[in-house]
């Protein structure tokens, strides 16, 4: 219960920090990342927009991806409920 609270806790705080920062100070600070294309992004990006719900949902399962959903979630304002939902029960499995 705790371990699937924090995951809730720390993906809302990526979340609305991406939302209150918008797409292009998020793309400025990935960018800065270690292996990290602008190009990467704007895949991800896309890829995000057609598969929104099930990236959410199948990413809380995936190391790394599970904390970086939260980022295009947020950018694309992703409804918070859908968002807060998929990311509990992602991470609860």
């Amino acid at each position: 219960m705790w371990t699937t609270a924090g995951s809730v806790v720390g993906a809302l705080a990526l979340y609305w920090v991406s939302a209150l920062l918008g797409r292009d100070r998020v793309i400025a600070l990935a960018g800065r990342l270690p292996l990290v294309k602008p190009a990467d992004i704007d895949k991800t990006e896309r890829w995000f927009v057609r598969h929104g719900t099930k990236a959410v949902f199948f990413g809380r399962m995936t190391p790394i991806f599970r904390s970086l959903i939260s980022l295009p979630a947020g950018v694309e304002r992703m409804p918070l409920p859908v968002f807060t939902l998929l990311t509990t029960l992602g991470s609860l499995l």
